[in-house]
């Protein structure tokens, strides 16, 4: 898996998406004008463990987008996003 954190309103928001997928299309398909925009991108691995429980680290880079990700801070992120399935 992929995935973009965008900011606006100094509030981070992550999406996920297929790694068939570039960084620029999901770029493309959440502009809100100008307060939002893609500050960290990358890669994103998610397990199931045998309790049907979801977990998942981030890492990587876009080179799409020239973006970094956090490791630590997305895959906090990821987490929160991953306990509402």
């Amino acid at each position: 898996m992929k995935y973009v954190v965008f900011e606006s309103d100094s509030l981070e928001n992550m999406v996920i998406f297929p790694e068939h997928m570039n960084h620029t299309d999901i770029r493309a398909t959440h502009q809100y004008g100008a307060i939002s925009k893609p500050i960290r991108a990358g890669f994103c691995n998610i397990k199931v463990d045998k309790h049907s429980r979801l977990s998942g680290k981030c890492y990587g880079m876009s080179i799409s987008l020239v973006k970094e990700s956090d490791p630590e801070k997305d895959s906090e992120l990821l987490k929160k996003l991953l306990k509402e399935f």
